[in-house]
């Protein structure tokens, strides 16, 4: 119900604006009111195709309402597949901060572990050597204490065979007065 090119009004409002001048036309020629209503009914399609979507119109908000409840559906899944691949995204990426760390301590034990070993091999060097060296001062030290001790038993030797030759001389001496001296 389309109108033809040229045939006369295409809108609503010119349609209501050549009404208007009809209507005014017809009171201006008959000086009463005519019994004939021009104005068309609220609810009166104006073509075929009008009544139509007259009937659409319930179908049309069904199928509305249809579309939102399926965009709502596949906004739901969505929703809950981005979810589930946003868990396993965060479980990934545990996982890997978690391998990461564990990676980390070991090559950091491993690098301090191998920072100790070190460090204690080169104390333990270190106390070889001391040992060592402790041991020759105290291995020249008991040579040098033997020698004085040695030296100190020569001397009290010396000394005791002086006593000892001294005394036969005061012996001598004191027998030789009281008996004479063939008899000492």
């Amino acid at each position: 119900c389309e109108p033809e090119e040229g045939s006369g009004p295409t809108t609503s409002k010119e349609l209501d604006v050549d009404m208007n001048k009809t209507n005014e036309h017809l009171q201006s020629d008959h000086d009463g009111p005519s019994g004939i209503n021009f104005q068309t009914p609220d609810k009166e399609p104006i073509c075929p195709a009008q009544e139509e979507d007259e009937e659409e119109v319930p179908e049309a908000l069904a199928d509305k309402e249809e579309h939102k409840g399926l965009v709502q559906l596949l906004e739901n899944q969505e929703r809950e597949e981005a979810h589930q691949l946003n868990q396993q995204l965060q479980m990934k990426l545990a996982g890997y901060f978690q391998r990461r760390a564990n990676k980390d301590v070991h090559q950091e034990w491993s690098a301090s572990g191998q920072h100790e070993y070190e460090k204690h091999l080169h104390v333990l060097t270190d106390l070889k050597l001391q040992l060592r060296s402790a041991s020759e001062s105290a291995q020249r030290q008991a040579e040098e204490l033997e020698m004085l001790a040695q030296e100190k038993m020569d001397q009290v030797e010396k000394d005791w065979q002086a006593l000892v030759a001294l005394k036969q001389d005061a012996a001598e001496a004191a027998l030789s007065r009281r008996l004479g001296k063939e008899a000492a």
